[in-house]
């Protein structure tokens, strides 16, 4: 624009007929209006560009001040006659963009310029200058305007910031998102090449400059990945890559990307533990797709069936394990359990790939995508077999009792048909009956449960609680374990007698047993006044609220003549434990620590 106005102040002819002929000839080939405008008399001049550009034929109308006026837009109107007053007062040159409506409506974007200009010693001052239409220029630059900032905002939403290097001058320009990467606002300095390698770990650093040299002396193209270190010392992992871009087969410039890859690499870093945690796991895993068909199974489960990945891959995985035996009923309630892409939970007879079968535990979940929208099963299996076993052994156990008291009840009713002298027979073959039905009652009821408070026994509650660590583990849930011991109950024996004794402990058993979550806690026996509290989904600070709630509810419960009962307590967090037994282990040390605190208390 510059240049325009000085051509405008230098080129204005003094004859008036030539002055017009240069106006028109040129507005007709350069597409540029020229007016002049007499601030004093008002009178003013339009080229036949001029007519056109507002959207008149030329000389149609009457030029005036007024016309032109009216054409800009409201809000432009102030400014153009601000900038025409300051030009006429101080004879100075002005030059205004803005916009017009043509009197056909149509809207157009014009540059105007002018200056004060007497084309004659004895000739008025004048405003001359021209008019041009710009619309097109301003929509190419309103265009790489929004493209430029819907490039800054992709970079921004992609961390993906632009750099340019020329090699001549090995200066650098960055993006507004390399900058941001690096840890700085944007426009915060200017890059320089050796600021931008310093920039990067130095481990990373000497690899860096090796890899921008190559690429400067061979015309390369390279990729590398590095840590960078950010303005706040923040190490971030980054992708970087550039190219060559040519001038007639001369090498001026490199430019490239750099990215922010730390979240992806922090999520392939999660990916590859929970792999491992999953392949570690002993249960055996299987995913399937969303129809069924194997895409994917963990080293448990190779072992636990004997099928590998290429065996199982792309068939249904009960098209390989289900056998003469498994039973068709759990079969129907998993397949209508699939159907209805719900999640199920089955005790299922398999056969291993050398016929051999095997009892699993078969929990499955339907997985959906962001969507709602189906696209696997997972399934988890456990292997049950040796409890399947021993239910079978106890089952076995159990018929064969029951059998025998058939025979009893049989020889029973034929001594009910004996005469009195049958009697004493009659009632040893009932006490016998009775027995063996005790027999069978207590061989049920002492698998699992304590025969003096009735609450589980220390088999029972240890195999139970190593169960729910296993779970808590591999959900990452929180499970916590409580050691109690009654206090002081040497004493009660010692004073009050062994069934006084007894009596606390089934007292203790029945209130911390009522005061637990019923079908989640679990209250368990492991000998003399000793007890333990398994607590699933019970993070550390959840066990102390329930301990301390336990003590109190002992301290105002007194059993038998009316004699307090009180309970020290150790508990342990179980999920940062490997194992059930450290973790009941730690609590017994905190309940040893409460002991010799003075008794009747919590430590954890």
């Amino acid at each position: 624009m510059g240049t325009e106005n000085a051509a405008l102040a230098d080129s204005v002819p003094t004859n008036p007929e030539l002055l017009s002929g240069i106006v028109e000839s040129t507005g007709e080939q350069a597409s540029i209006g020229y007016w002049s405008f007499d601030p004093d008399s008002g009178e003013v001049f339009w080229s036949r560009q001029t007519f056109r550009i507002l959207g008149y034929e030329p000389d149609e109308v009457a030029p005036t001040y007024d016309l032109f006026r009216e054409a800009l837009h409201d809000s432009q109107r102030d400014t153009f006659e601000m900038e025409l007053r300051r030009a006429a007062k101080h004879r100075i040159p002005y030059v205004f963009e803005g916009t017009v409506t043509t009197r056909g409506g149509v809207e157009k974007r014009i540059r105007a310029m002018g200056r004060m200009r007497r084309l004659a010693p004895d000739r008025p001052w004048l405003l001359v200058g021209m008019i041009r239409d710009i619309s097109d220029e301003h929509a190419r630059q309103q265009t790489l305007g929004t493209a430029l900032r819907w490039l800054e905002t992709a970079s921004e939403i992609a961390r993906l910031g632009y750099w340019y290097l020329d090699v001549a001058h090995q200066s650098v320009e960055w993006s507004e998102e390399v900058y941001r990467i690096h840890g700085y606002e944007p426009g915060a300095f200017t890059p320089a090449l050796d600021r931008a390698i310093d920039a990067y770990h130095p481990d990373d650093r000497e690899r860096v400059a090796v890899v921008v040299r190559r690429g400067q002396e061979t015309g390369e193209p390279w990729s590398l990945h590095a840590r960078l270190v950010r303005a706040d010392g923040e190490v971030r992992q980054v992708m970087a890559s550039g190219r060559p871009m040519y001038d007639q087969d001369r090498l001026v410039a490199l430019f490239g990307v750099i990215q922010d890859i730390t979240a992806k690499e922090q999520r392939v870093a999660n990916d590859r533990l929970f792999v491992s945690l999953v392949q570690q796991t002993p249960e055996g895993i299987c995913v399937t797709d969303a129809t069924g068909n194997c895409v994917w199974m963990n080293e448990a489960f190779e072992q636990l069936s004997g099928f590998s990945q290429d065996d199982m891959h792309g068939r249904r995985p009960g098209e390989l394990l289900q056998g003469p035996e498994t039973d068709p009923e759990a079969v129907k309630n998993i397949r209508e359990a699939l159907s209805a892409e719900r999640s199920c939970t089955e005790d299922i007879l398999n056969y291993r790939k050398d016929g051999k079968p095997y009892w699993v535990r078969l929990s499955i979940f339907p997985h959906r995508d962001q969507g709602g929208t189906l696209t696997h099963f997972m399934s988890i299996q456990t292997d049950i077999t040796s409890q399947k076993e021993t239910e079978a052994r106890l089952a076995e156990q159990s018929r064969s009792l029951e059998e025998s008291n058939f025979y009893l009840e049989r020889q029973r009713a034929a001594a009910e048909s004996m005469a009195e002298k049958d009697r004493q027979t009659r009632e040893e073959l009932e006490q016998a009956v009775a027995q063996s039905r005790k027999l069978q009652e207590e061989l049920r009821h002492l698998a699992h449960y304590d025969e003096l408070t009735g609450i589980p026994n220390r088999r029972y509650v240890l195999q139970r609680a190593a169960a729910e660590h296993k779970r808590a583990r591999r959900y990452g849930r929180p499970m916590s374990v409580v050691m109690v011991d009654i206090d002081h109950f040497k004493s009660i024996n010692d004073e009050l007698g062994h069934a006084a004794g007894d009596k606390a402990i089934c007292h203790v058993a029945q209130l911390l047993d009522e005061a637990l979550r019923q079908g989640v806690d679990l209250c368990g026996r492991l000998g003399g006044e000793e007890f333990v509290l398994v607590l699933p989904e019970t993070s550390l600070a959840g066990a102390v609220q329930v301990s301390e709630r336990l003590r109190e509810t002992l301290d105002q419960n007194p059993f038998g003549d009316g004699r307090p009962v009180h309970c020290s307590f150790g508990i342990a967090d179980a999920s940062e434990h490997d194992n059930v037994e450290s973790a009941i282990k730690a609590a017994d040390q905190k309940l040893y620590a409460a002991k010799q605190a003075g008794r009747n208390r919590v430590m954890f």
